[in-house]
């Protein structure tokens, strides 16, 4: 009785953990290797990318003309309204225009910025705490040949507006002689699959979408690459769900089996 006991409190404890999770914050930056202060913004997005799941803060970054430029990240950049690199946004709705700072500033430098970013990661937290417009499962595989990613969307609730589903396939461990110090780009965004129309009205809405890329996604180490797929709101340009992983949805709020 006793085993059986902890074992029914471990597993409340576990289940109450995976309930309470909110959606993951969407961090989607603009840098450039030719950009001075992108330094001190990567790297404290590289400490961020090893201290937090994926189910906790996910990590976009689009190159701006340099060798990792890709067209999406010019249109993501004039979306945004954007005129400085480094920029850092936060779900869409929060941003770090020109927040970075110089290799010289060396470790107090990314600290200050890493600090800044996990404040807004909480702010954001906070704030999308027990709001969930739409449920993700993400199946499929990212290639390098042929990728092909099958998003299956669920509304609990109904949203009223169209939503873009945006499709990416984002490497990391890229190492590089960047002009501005850095060694290693994390979360490169390689390639867009594209996007697609996702309008769920009613509570209890669901649509599947697929997107795929006949070819090969350009990578140093395919072991490396993985996905990145979101829900925004082109009106208010909120994200409204993401994912970074593949995984499949099974029920309410915090409950999924990830399998890779």
């Amino acid at each position: 009785m006793r085993y059986y006991s902890l074992f029914c409190s471990m597993a409340l404890m576990i289940a109450a953990a995976a309930a309470s999770a909110a959606r993951p914050v969407l961090i989607e930056e603009f840098t450039a290797t030719w950009c001075p202060y992108c330094y001190g913004a990567g790297l404290a997005l590289d400490r961020i990318e090893a201290e937090y799941p994926r189910s906790k803060a996910i990590i976009l970054v689009y190159h701006i003309n340099d060798d990792f430029a890709l067209d999406e990240g010019i249109f993501k950049y004039n979306y945004y309204g954007l005129n400085y690199v480094p920029t850092t946004i936060f779900n869409g709705v929060i941003r770090e225009e020109g927040y970075g700072s110089l290799k010289s500033a060396g470790k107090t430098g990314v600290t200050t910025v890493y600090n800044k970013f996990v404040a807004d990661i909480a702010q954001e937290t906070s704030r999308t705490d027990a709001v969930e417009p739409f449920w993700l499962t993400l199946t499929g595989n990212v290639g390098p040949a042929n990728p092909k990613l099958t998003l299956t969307v669920v509304t609990p609730t109904g949203y009223a507006r169209a939503v873009k589903a945006r499709f990416y396939i984002v490497e990391d461990g890229i190492p590089v002689t960047a002009s501005n110090g850095q060694t290693v780009l994390n979360g490169v965004a390689r390639v867009s699959l594209g996007e697609q129309q996702v309008y769920l009205p009613t509570k209890g809405g669901t649509v599947t979408l697929t997107a795929s890329l006949t070819g090969t996604v350009p990578n140093v180490n395919a072991t490396k690459l993985r996905p990145v797929v979101f829900l925004q709101d082109d009106t208010t340009k909120e994200i409204l769900a993401a994912v970074g992983v593949f995984y499949v949805r099974t029920a309410a709020r915090g409950s999924w089996l990830l399998y890779r």
